[in-house]
């Protein structure tokens, strides 16, 4: 009141902490995306591209101060998406946008991606051991031994992608991600970036899918995790394709969106994939602290049981997710799930471009 009263502000409607985010340019959480930002079916793609690139650059911005005072692990989680989803978005718009800057741009967001992997892959780590421990009660006692390894292993992961948020080279990143979402579209856009969203979503859809079905059909429960790893990728990139564009196909009067079924069945996908690479990656670390353990002589040879009964766990875990993504398949690979995007129009499903097995 002193300093309104001795400075003439005005008084901010609504409350503290709305005003105060609002004063430094921060969205609140879970708040819509500013009006100007919204993808429009008639707009040419090189303007949605632009869009595309601020809203996640945005997200970043959002999820800094979190991550940097480690106030959640949700704030973490939601800058590495953020990251992950700008990477697809330069590729996917590299011809509209600029190769070589697309190209540098995803480079150095590589960068990123792994700073902030690094940390998140031990918190994820960490969460699902705590859950299988009590499965196995015997091994609680190692479990709390690879806890104690995690958190020493976080300390430094942590610092390092500190580090970098501070450095001249994450700084010089978001001025450059910003400076290509503000720049003014073309005068006289050249061949794909003056087409309308509208007919150029539903093509760039098509292709992203076409990718997912030439690899998830000849994947098979006795494929090597690398191709779980792979298709997980491709659906990740078709989901994000879908959703850029997501918001230019809702009907305005009825609400009705036609691609929300479809792009839950890939959300169901990418938990079953994740799951699975969650598993291996988890294997692989047990494995190692094992060999490392017999080499130094620091772990009792029960104790080297109950490592070996946690890799068990994540060898289920596994198996039980390559059936489960059977089963998904069979329901997902139906020309009436794919149906939304012929719905959508454009240039959705050439004949002569079908997939087929093998």
């Amino acid at each position: 009141t002193y300093l309104r009263d001795r400075l003439g502000l005005l008084a901010a409607p609504g409350d503290a902490c709305r005003t105060a985010l609002h004063a430094l340019g921060l969205l609140e959480p879970g708040a819509a995306m500013p009006s100007h930002l919204l993808i429009r079916p008639a707009e040419p793609l090189v303007v949605a591209a632009r869009k595309i690139v601020a809203r996640h650059t945005l997200n970043i911005r959002a999820n800094i101060h979190g991550t940097l005072d480690d106030l959640d692990p949700e704030f973490l989680h939601d800058f590495r998406v953020a990251t992950r989803r700008l990477r697809s978005a330069l590729r996917l718009f590299a011809d509209i946008l600029g190769p070589k800057r697309c190209e540098a741009l995803r480079g150095e967001l590589r960068w990123l991606g792994q700073l902030l992997g690094a940390v998140r892959d031990l918190d994820v780590f960490g969460a699902n051991l705590q859950g299988q421990a009590q499965r196995l009660a015997e091994a609680g006692g190692i479990a709390g031994r690879l806890a104690e390894e995690l958190a020493c292993q976080r300390g430094p992961a942590r610092n390092a992608l500190v580090a970098a948020l501070a450095a001249r080279r994450f700084s010089s990143l978001m001025r450059r991600l910003e400076s290509l979402a503000a720049a003014p579209p073309p005068r006289r856009p050249r061949g794909a970036q003056g087409t309308p969203v509208s007919e150029a979503a539903p093509a760039l859809i098509w292709e992203a899918q076409k990718r997912v079905l030439r690899l998830g059909r000849v994947v098979g429960p006795d494929s090597p995790a690398a191709d779980f790893h792979r298709l997980r990728i491709l659906f990740k990139r078709l989901r994000y394709a879908c959703e850029f564009f997501q918001e230019a196909f809702v009907d305005p009067a009825s609400g009705s969106d036609p691609l929300a079924d479809y792009v839950q069945a890939m959300v169901r996908f990418q938990d079953c994939l994740g799951e699975h690479q969650d598993a291996t990656t988890a294997m692989s670390r047990i494995q190692e602290l094992a060999r490392e353990a017999v080499k130094s002589g620091a772990l009792l040879p029960e104790q080297l049981l109950d490592l070996g009964a946690l890799i068990q766990v994540q060898r289920e875990i596994t198996r039980d997710r390559r059936g489960h993504l059977a089963k998904l398949w069979s329901r997902f690979d139906r020309r009436s799930v794919r149906q939304p995007l012929q719905a959508l129009g454009g240039r959705t499903q050439p004949p002569s471009t079908d997939v087929t097995p093998g």
